[in-house]
């Protein structure tokens, strides 16, 4: 590739690719336009371009096989077959770079994508609606659904150990793992866990504890979920999406509700946990988790820390609303 010329940040940069495959040109060299200082360009839009694919058509592979399915049902059906990916005996890792970091968030934001494209109401939106509810979404649909997944594999160690999956291939304990900054940073992994990992470790009571008391249901954590995303994005883009929130999330209510009869008739699924004799009282310990969930969001949105974040990096991010939420 010929080195060539891009503006970003309203100064010209020299870039390089770092990677010299045409399918992973993801990372240049450049010298940043605000320090002066070598750094990099990490270009989102390579990264998120299969996850872009999902969001702007209309087919679904497993259309037929789930028209039969209630919103709830669907979103469910969804998630069960992201994690069909999931490895049971997952490989422990103890360091890693901040660029394969960067690589696999690919894998988890076309997951989000897939799952959201489950949604009638979702689709039904405009592309460049999908896409903006896609942006502010996906950072948050990761962090529940992989908290959640670690906790079905481990168990009480999940609490226990602090133990968090990295990918559906490999796991981290959090109090021994690091990460490698060195290519994006003068800072090291001691400064940015101050500042972060106090962050990651407050989820564990927020989501793993109530997920192993209540023994959640993937259907109740699905709606969990929806309910965690849709609020989300309405608060944020208001309008349209605020519209098509309200559409979906009473659908699903109603749908938790049938859901919880089943149970209560003897119909539901055998892998189905739930509890239909204390369905008010679950309710309100998983609204409780949605209310936790979007505090959090709402004190990251208002911190000071993200913008202290991307002042420590030596990198120039084209489109950087993707990792401030």
């Amino acid at each position: 590739m010929t080195t060539e010329n891009v503006r970003t940040d309203s100064a010209p940069l020299t870039i390089a690719p770092v990677v010299s495959e045409p399918d992973d040109r993801v990372a240049y060299k450049i010298t940043h336009p605000r320090t002066k200082n070598p750094g990099l360009l990490l270009d989102v839009n390579a990264i998120i371009k299969k996850s872009r694919a999902i969001l702007e058509t209309h087919f679904l592979p497993d259309e037929d096989s789930i028209s039969h399915l209630n919103p709830l049902q669907r979103m469910v059906h969804s998630i069960r077959k992201i994690r069909e990916k999931q490895s049971w005996t997952p490989v422990f890792i103890e360091k890693f770079n901040f660029i394969e970091m960067f690589y696999g968030w690919e894998v988890q934001m076309r997951d989000t994508a897939t799952w959201l494209m489950h949604s009638d109401e979702f689709r039904g939106l405009p592309s460049h609606k999908r896409i903006a509810i896609f942006k502010i979404v996906w950072a948050v649909w990761r962090r529940f659904e992989r908290y959640t997944m670690t906790a079905e594999i481990f168990g009480q160690r999940c609490l226990d150990e602090k133990i968090m999956l990295h990918s559906h291939e490999a796991a981290v304990r959090m109090d021994k793992y690091s990460i490698d900054y060195s290519e994006v940073s003068d800072h090291g992994f001691e400064r940015f866990n101050n500042v972060f990992g106090g962050k990651m470790m407050q989820y564990y009571e927020i989501i793993v504890r109530p997920y192993l008391e209540l023994r959640l249901s993937d259907t109740e954590i699905t709606y969990i979920l929806c309910q965690i995303i849709w609020n989300y994005a309405g608060r944020r883009l208001q309008g349209q999406t605020q519209a098509a929130a309200d559409r979906f999330l009473d659908s699903i209510s109603n749908d938790l509700h049938e859901y919880y009869e089943e149970l209560g008739r003897g119909r539901g699924s055998e892998e189905e946990g739930g509890d239909s004799k204390n369905y008010a009282s679950r309710l309100a310990k998983m609204m409780q988790i949605v209310n936790q969930m979007l505090n959090v969001q709402l004190e990251l949105e208002n911190t000071i820390q993200v913008a202290f974040l991307f002042d420590m990096f030596n990198i120039v991010f084209t489109e950087p609303e993707f990792f401030r939420n």
